[in-house]
């Protein structure tokens, strides 16, 4: 180990949730699904800070194309850890909702205001537990 261990500042998913401005929600899924650099001890995840700082670098995005077709969103949702779908065994019904939510998830993580009434977006962050 090339580093002091009292250099190596180690992160709860509080910590990295507060640190990126995203959900505890979105870090444990980026997490469980192997998207950001990570480790458990015990049952609870741990984020070296240095490798954490290396992977925003890695995920910045230089220029993002206009979006022309619906199936283009969900392939940028998709590949932002939204897991918008389509999913092979499921319905169109069971599909279409699965966007809606990735959606929402993405519109409440980036707090974007949609909508214009008030009571709407209260309901859709109590629903949502932003």
């Amino acid at each position: 180990m090339s580093k002091n261990t009292s250099e190596v500042e180690i992160l709860t998913i509080m910590q990295v949730a507060d640190y990126l401005k995203v959900t505890e929600r979105r870090i444990d899924r980026l997490a469980a699904t192997k998207k950001i650099p990570t480790f458990k001890v015990r049952f609870t995840w741990r984020f070296s800070c240095s490798a954490i700082d290396t992977w925003i670098k890695q995920q910045t995005i230089v220029h993002l194309e206009p979006l022309s077709q619906h199936s283009d969103l969900i392939a940028t949702l998709n590949n932002f850890g939204y897991l918008a779908g389509p999913l092979p065994n499921n319905s169109d019904a069971e599909n279409a909702t699965r966007f809606k939510l990735a959606v929402d998830e993405f519109q409440c993580d980036h707090d974007l205001q949609i909508g214009s009434d008030p009571a709407f977006q209260t309901k859709r962050l109590e629903i949502l537990s932003c």
